[in-house]
């Protein structure tokens, strides 16, 4: 395409672009702008330029569920590939990794019952608090390896970039260090090396729960990003409403399913996020009263922030999710409310007078939102008030 240049002197008009047929194609600012006397420019190109445009980005398709994971991968939280080897390799690292988990962790509460001296009733929480962890990790396993074909099912149509730029595997990243400083510190304080060596290795299977809910949240950012471009195109591009209507119902299903994935999974690591947050919170009112190891306080009060704040990760995602869900039935009832033709398709009728909602559960037990995070706050700051003048009537 031939293309002419035309500049003018005026600090008002902008050197425009044109082609053979007298439409302007771009805008370019005078040079007078910029503090340069610049006469009349005219150029002319009798041959085609060629334009080098950068290589598009091409998302590749997900073969190995597991390695979009890495942390995961490597606690083996995420034995779960198309390939049946790779899968079980997975599956047999998975098993061992977590037996030696669970050794370590029991020797590590072994050594801490020995060598330190608490009450009986701290004693009891902690060992319902490592129950709880083994069932955390077990159910989850259990779980990927039955629901294995309805997952690599719902993640068939993403694409690792989806993975990629999600903000949840920056929290996983900041989870593990954050663990390990924890865990680590106090006894590093009361130079305690082997214990601290230990501990550090005991993270990891405190980590267990902490990185499944970081997975159930990953895909529902990959759920919440979809939600919202439907909407947006719904917004722009209303007389295609019946196409994004398929859309946004397929991103319910995938919605649906990772929920029946993950929904049991969700239900042991909150109670057991929840319940080790009160057992933390009494560790700490413990060493307070009694004015004993008031370094490893530190430890507890950081460690008691950590759980609560997982948590309260879990609630948002669950409930940003719904919202945006909940946008796109208000966008589409008020586009229907000022386009007849809208109003008179039987499909999006139908629909909206059925209003589908978007909900998330543990095991039915309890909905996932900020109603929750309130109530584990509320019952643990009951029973410490029990607990506690339970511990002064008997001093």
């Amino acid at each position: 395409m031939d293309l002419h240049y035309y500049g003018k002197t005026s600090a008002k008009v902008k050197n425009t672009c044109f082609d053979l047929n007298g439409h302007a194609i771009f805008e370019q600012p005078s040079s007078h702008q910029f503090g340069i006397k610049s006469k009349e420019i005219r150029m002319q190109s009798m041959t085609k330029t060629a334009v080098i445009q950068p290589k598009p980005f091409v998302n590749k398709p997900i073969r190995n569920l597991s390695g979009l994971f890495p942390l995961s991968r490597a606690l083996a939280l995420m034995p779960c590939a198309k390939d049946d080897q790779i899968h079980r390799s997975l599956v047999t690292y998975a098993v061992v990794t977590h037996v030696a988990y669970r050794v370590i962790n029991v020797s590590v509460l072994a050594y801490f019952l020995v060598t330190t001296e608490t009450s009986v009733t701290l004693y009891t929480l902690l060992a319902l608090v490592t129950v709880l962890k083994c069932l955390c990790a077990t159910v989850h396993i259990v779980v990927i390896l039955r629901s294995r074909e309805l997952l690599l099912k719902l993640t068939s149509d993403l694409e690792e970039s989806d993975f990629f730029n999600n903000v949840y595997r920056k929290l996983t990243n900041f989870s593990i260090i954050y663990e390990i400083y924890l865990y680590s510190a106090g006894q590093f304080l009361q130079k305690r090396w082997l214990a601290a060596f230990r501990d550090v290795f005991s993270s990891l299977d405190v980590l267990c729960p902490i990185f499944i809910i970081l997975q159930y949240c990953t895909f529902l950012k990959i759920a919440t990003n979809r939600l919202r471009k439907t909407r947006l195109n719904l917004i722009v591009h209303f007389y295609k409403a019946n196409e994004y209507l398929e859309d946004h119902l397929k991103n319910l299903q995938f919605i649906e399913g990772i929920n029946g994935v993950y929904t049991h999974q969700m239900f042991f690591c909150v109670f057991y996020l929840g319940f080790d947050f009160f057992v933390a919170s009494y560790d700490t009112l413990e060493k307070v009263l009694t004015g004993k190891n008031l370094e490893w306080t530190l430890c507890t009060v950081s460690y008691s922030t950590l759980c609560l704040f997982s948590v309260f990760v879990l609630c948002r995602a669950c409930e940003v999710t719904k919202s945006k869900a909940e946008k796109f039935n208000f966008e589409l009832y008020e586009l229907m409310n000022r386009n007849r033709s809208l109003r008179c398709n039987d499909e999006l009728m139908l629909y909206v007078r059925a209003n589908p909602q978007v909900t998330f559960t543990g095991s039915n037990f309890f909905f996932i939102g900020y109603p929750l995070l309130t109530s584990i706050i509320a019952a643990s700051t009951t029973y410490l008030v029990i607990l506690a003048s339970f511990g002064e009537h008997e001093q």
